[in-house]
């Protein structure tokens, strides 16, 4: 029990600001047909393999778990209980990616353990862009259970070589799809971590993994065996596509914008237009970007990106000043 108090505590710390932000969620049009979708599978009324519609193209997310992830909130059809399970079960992810990122830090021997945690929990706990996807009933704002699973799952296998642990990062890769189809990126790194080290993997573990990941899709591959046809629904597009110079620069901003305090035209509560807060903006535009946020808001934005840039340029100068940190990965243990 001694032990108990600690998770404890950060998941109380991870929820509390969610629900205290759940009173600015934006409810348009698609989360108000999202909800309804949740209330019927939670009164047994919709059986789909299919999830929430793909944006620009014709198809549904492989896999329904959305909608059976938040059914138990919606038994009273409440969108306010909706909203507090989109909370709870971020909060949980946020803690189990917590609980990954101190066993692998602590498992390479990496300096400053504690400090690097304390960011990590700030930024899970009260980072804008953290609270800001926790307050509404949309497919990818529980992106980070699945994500939390896959990483805590890697993390108990990594550094203790867990069956459970290696079954727990199938089950969360494998329902990710389902939930933002973006998302399976991040089985990249992982598999490759995975594939480096095949030796360590047992038949029992390997086995258990295909099953569960057979379980999983099941639901899907009957779908479209029937002759469901989302899988070719999913490759026709109804929007044009979208590239050039400003939207790769768009991408290549995230790595900075997820730890400030910018959180774009998504906080602006049904304010759609393109976040132009550094350009000029129509005088329109501009007095409802004033009115929603302040006139603190744009010196807060300028500061917190300041202060995030300085974060990543001292992390890339620290990268080239580990003193007495081995990079190689520790020699495996043997199988218990």
């Amino acid at each position: 029990m001694k032990q108990l108090w600690r998770p404890v505590a950060l998941l109380a710390l991870f929820t509390v600001p969610r629900l205290l932000m759940i009173g600015d969620a934006r409810w348009t049009s698609e989360e108000s047909w999202f909800f309804s979708e949740i209330v019927a599978t939670a009164d047994g009324k919709r059986w789909s393999a299919l999830g929430t519609p793909v944006s620009g193209t014709a198809g549904h997310h492989p896999g329904a778990y959305f909608y059976w992830l938040l059914a138990p909130f919606a038994l009273t059809a409440s969108p306010w209980m909706v909203s507090v399970g989109v909370a709870l079960l971020d909060a949980i992810g946020s803690l189990l990616s917590l609980f990954a990122i101190g066993r692998l830090w602590a498992h390479r021997g990496a300096p400053r353990r504690r400090a690097a945690l304390l960011i990590a929990t700030a930024l899970l706990a009260l980072s804008p862009w953290a609270l800001l996807y926790a307050d509404r009933p949309w497919n990818s704002n529980l992106v980070s259970l699945p994500v939390g699973v896959a990483l805590a799952g890697f993390a108990l296998w990594w550094t203790r070589r867990s069956r459970w642990g290696f079954w727990a990062l199938t089950v969360g890769l494998g329902v990710l799809p389902s939930l933002h189809l973006s998302a399976p990126i991040l089985a990249l790194p992982l598999l490759a971590a995975v594939a480096w080290r095949w030796r360590h993997l047992d038949r029992a573990a390997v086995l258990g993994a295909l099953a569960l990941a057979l379980l999983i899709w099941t639901p899907y591959l009957r779908h479209e065996w029937a002759g469901g046809g989302n899988t070719q629904a999913l490759l026709t597009r109804t929007l044009p596509a979208v590239g050039g110079a400003s939207n790769t620069a768009l991408a290549l901003s995230w790595p900075l914008r997820l730890v400030s305090p910018e959180i774009g035209y998504h906080a602006q509560q049904g304010f759609w237009a393109p976040y132009q807060a550094f350009g000029a903006l129509p005088p329109r535009r501009a007095a409802g970007w004033q009115l929603v946020h302040g006139g603190i808001a744009l010196p807060g934005v300028v500061i917190g990106g300041l202060a995030a840039i300085l974060a990543w340029s001292l992390w890339l100068v620290g990268l080239r000043r580990r003193a007495g940190w081995d990079m190689r990965w520790p020699a495996p243990a043997s199988w218990s």
